[in-house]
């Protein structure tokens, strides 16, 4: 009888915890994650022999609203009683790695590493980690490990270049660019980025050419055609470059800082019609240089009567 009776409240607690942990996904699924978190508390009461899933969609819960510590105290928990959990390991390095808490987040993520080594989340924690605490040997070799797992792995392309360029190892920055796939997503932060690489080692002529390219990419951004007419007139194409600055500002009408660097590059070239039309053109959309660009057209003008 006492045996029927044990049995009954067993099933009875295996149904009820059944039915709190189908509630409480329910109420998670819908972002209600403070009742979701109370109705997993209840079905770990029932579970009391293993409530793994309930304590790691607690941790999971507390995450999604930003209460980090009391989600670290239930990764802890559900790994009590799975240790070989890898999930709640791979939550536990996100979640230390949100709260800057970077070594913690290294010594988590090598932990997972250890057992699934070709696990992308614990490798990219590892890798910015590694990049937070100023160890960018270390956070190179762990992005090249990511983009041997995953050579579509765009970002890891222009992060390693970007830590290659913050070495002044501009070479192998550029490597790292233009091994980028030619059919990727981000080809015009690629482009643009070669282009300022170039320019840091003063090859204008290759800077030129990957601007033009990021440009041809992506048509609205006019910070790049700015550049391609400031490479020209650097590399000594000063009439091509004035001819740009004119197609320029049709195409962007109010861009003031177009406009003055038109102006300024034919007043050198003493076209002063057209650097007062520039200038008049920069004045009406408000730019202070303008006011000077003008008085010193007048000053010209005295000058050469």
């Amino acid at each position: 009888m006492i045996k029927f009776f044990t049995l009954l409240v067993i099933l009875y607690n295996v149904a009820n915890a059944g039915f709190m942990l189908d509630s409480a996904n329910n109420v998670f699924g819908r972002g209600e994650y403070s009742q979701a978190i109370n109705l997993y508390k209840e079905a770990a009461y029932f579970y009391d022999e293993n409530p793994t899933s309930c304590y790691y969609n607690i941790a999971n819960a507390y995450f999604k609203q930003d209460s980090l510590g009391q989600s670290i105290i239930n990764y802890r928990i559900c790994l009590t009683y799975s240790p070989e959990y890898m999930q709640a390991h791979i939550n536990m390095a996100t979640v230390y790695f949100k709260l800057g808490e970077y070594p913690s987040a290294i010594a988590k993520a090598t932990e997972v590493l250890r057992t699934k080594s070709d696990d992308k989340t614990s490798l990219l924690i590892l890798a910015e980690s590694y990049r937070q605490l100023n160890a960018i040997s270390e956070s190179i070799i762990t992005y090249e490990k990511l983009v041997a797992l995953d050579n579509r792995d765009e970002r890891a392309y222009i992060v390693i270049s970007e830590m290659y360029d913050d070495l002044e190892d501009y070479k192998s920055a550029i490597l790292w660019l233009e091994r980028f796939p030619e059919d990727g997503k981000n080809s015009t932060i690629i482009y643009m980025r070669l282009a300022e690489i170039y320019e840091k080692t003063d090859n204008l002529e290759k800077a030129l050419h990957y601007m033009k390219l990021a440009f041809d990419s992506d048509k609205t951004k006019k910070w790049f055609y700015y550049k391609i007419v400031n490479y020209q007139d650097r590399l000594g194409y000063k009439n091509l470059a004035l001819e740009n600055v004119q197609d320029g500002l049709d195409l962007f009408e109010n861009f003031a800082e177009l406009a003055i660097f038109g102006a300024n590059l034919a007043f050198e070239q003493k076209n002063i019609p057209l650097a007062e039309m520039l200038y008049t053109k920069a004045y009406k959309l408000g730019s202070p240089d303008a006011v000077i660009g003008l008085d010193n057209i007048r000053i010209y003008r005295k000058m050469n009567l």
